[in-house]
């Protein structure tokens, strides 16, 4: 949480990560942003207009190949028009329904994902259209009471156009400190 900024994934890919992640980017956060090319830096953030801070950043030089937008959502409208802010520099966009933290449940983000498939399904279907086949969209999720719950919701996903479930074997109540049920 909170790491996976540029110079953080370039390390990564350095070491021989193939992929990584960018942490939870906001889609309300995204939205109120503006794109600004530092062509002195060799990057290209989202810049928030509220306080002028980086929301999300890459380089303009290929070293940021293969990078996911892990993207905080609860809305198929803003999902998608966040979404088509960031789509061109990225190469996935990934939902966070994973995120136990209050921030993130807060606003019906995250786990509060968990509880509402329908909308979910839906949020994916925005993101597939969104990403016009050319770039895959995937899900980050807990478990949920029962074994049967999870693979239905993961079935739902997948029907709804999601290529990817990503699942962190804990339920939403759970912590680190809680072992995973694997």
């Amino acid at each position: 949480m909170r790491v996976c900024t540029l110079p953080f994934r370039l390390l990564c890919k350095e070491f021989g990560a193939t992929c990584a992640y960018t942490a939870e980017l906001v889609d309300l956060k995204l939205l109120a942003s503006t794109r600004v090319h530092d062509e002195s830096r060799h990057t290209i953030e989202l810049v928030s207009d509220k306080d002028h801070t980086p929301i999300f950043q890459t380089d303009d030089t290929g070293r940021d190949q293969h990078t996911i937008a892990q993207l905080g959502t609860a809305n198929p409208d803003t999902a998608r028009q966040a979404a088509e802010r960031i789509v061109d520099l990225v190469d996935g966009i990934d939902i966070n329904c994973g995120c136990a933290m209050h921030f993130s449940t807060q606003g019906g983000m995250g786990c509060s994902l968990l509880k509402q498939p329908d909308i979910t399904a839906e949020i994916v279907k925005s993101l597939v259209r969104c990403c016009n086949g050319s770039k895959p969209v995937s899900c980050k999720i807990r478990l949920l009471e029962t074994p049967k719950e999870t693979v239905e919701f993961i079935e739902k996903m997948k029907g709804a156009g999601c290529g990817n479930v990503c699942v962190h074997a804990r339920r939403a109540n759970e912590t680190p400190k809680d072992a995973p049920r694997w």
